[in-house]
């Protein structure tokens, strides 16, 4: 009797391990037919493999890459680098398109962090990866040891961890690999760096892209703003200890997780084939916001019972921001037939517009506002 108790008590054991096995989680990312609209379940990158496919030896003296340079939308530089990283590997890939397909543009979302109304419920890293995952691409994250990798990593298919010494190598590496390189640092340390920023303070963050370097400067380009030459943002030559020292002080911003990226963090691709690339169908991107956008009324009624109750400051909003992605997804749209909608979320962009400086009357626009979401997301079909 003991013996077959003891046989039973083994088979149970070796079920729940048989069971255990079948229950993990599938990190496979599988976009043909799943758009995303979140990075997934958050870890601390210790399951993200090293990534070995660099060697930081025999490196040539000097790498240009030809990295188109994208408009400027104020704000949100790490997409706005991102999509100019895109547009290395196909130039037809707009602002509109990468900015449509992280979620941003129908959606608005009361915030209790920051008591303002914000475009995005979560962060840049939300955003970001949202974006990457629906276009099927698989990344790598750098960052220096004991830094911050800023989650990236959720999703990441591999990371590199250097010290101080290696950072300069491993982003030569990659440029020498064909590919271009987003880095994350502090502008206040770019001496000269004033073709956008007329004055910067300590805590500048921006992201932007790495294009190529030679034995005394770091080449990159930045968006452009308004109808300015491109060609003013295109390989934009810094000396390489003073890019070192703005690229090391991206890991001190003290606002926020996601702006404490660093030292010496960066992002690339992990393909240079273009055909890795998956465009999400507009049909996809259309009902990605159409979702997120649901609750859109509720969050513009909490919004506007903390005004009533004194606990929000309207001015707290940056409505441009807000007012900005309502235009770049009417762009979008326009461009992919869906002109009634791009009609009404076109009302949507001067609706908000208006919140600015009419905030006598803030309450009013905003009931108004809220009609107007719900008719324009109705014609997301």
């Amino acid at each position: 009797m003991k013996k077959i108790l003891a046989l039973l008590i083994i088979l149970l054991m070796i079920a729940a391990v048989l069971s255990g096995c079948t229950d993990q989680k599938d990190d496979t990312n599988d976009n043909d037919n799943n758009i995303i609209d979140n990075n997934g379940d958050s870890s601390d990158g210790s399951s993200v493999p090293d990534y070995t496919e660099l060697s930081i030896t025999d490196l040539p003296p000097e790498i240009r890459l030809d990295v188109p340079t994208r408009r400027n939308v104020a704000g949100f530089c790490y997409l706005e680098s991102y999509s100019m990283m895109l547009a290395f590997f196909d130039n037809d890939i707009d602002t509109p398109e990468v900015f449509a397909s992280a979620g941003l543009g129908a959606p608005v979302f009361c915030d209790s962090y920051s008591k303002s109304l914000r475009p995005m419920e979560h962060y840049t890293v939300d955003a970001h990866t949202t974006s990457m995952n629906n276009f099927n691409i698989s990344w790598v994250v750098g960052y220096a040891q004991g830094g911050n990798h800023g989650t990236y990593l959720d999703g990441g298919a591999g990371k590199l961890i250097y010290s101080s010494d290696d950072a300069l190598s491993y982003l030569k590496a990659v440029l020498h690999s064909g590919q271009p390189v987003q880095v994350h640092l502090d502008l206040y340390y770019l001496e000269g760096y004033n073709q956008k920023f007329q004055e910067t303070s300590v805590g500048s963050s921006h992201f932007m892209v790495v294009t190529g370097y030679n034995e005394t400067n770091i080449y990159f380009s930045d968006t452009y703003l308004g109808d300015a030459q491109n060609d003013q943002f295109t390989d934009m030559a810094v000396p390489v200890d003073t890019f070192l020292s703005a690229w090391e002080h991206g890991g001190d911003m003290s606002e926020g997780f996601e702006l404490q990226t660093g030292p010496y963090w960066m992002l690339f691709f992990t393909s240079t084939v273009t055909s890795d690339l998956n465009s999400p169908s507009s049909t996809d991107i259309v009902s990605l916001q159409k979702s997120l956008s649901e609750q859109n009324e509720e969050n513009l009624d909490t919004y506007i019972s903390k005004i009533e109750s004194g606990e929000y400051d309207t001015a707290d909003t940056k409505w441009g921001y807000i007012a900005n992605l309502k235009q770049l997804f009417v762009e979008y749209l326009r461009e992919h037939g869906y002109d009634e909608a791009a009609d009404a979320y076109d009302t949507l962009y001067n609706d908000y517009q208006s919140c600015q400086n009419n905030q006598d009357e803030i309450i009013d626009i905003l009931n108004i506002i809220k009609t107007n979401e719900i008719n324009a997301r109705n014609l997301l079909i």
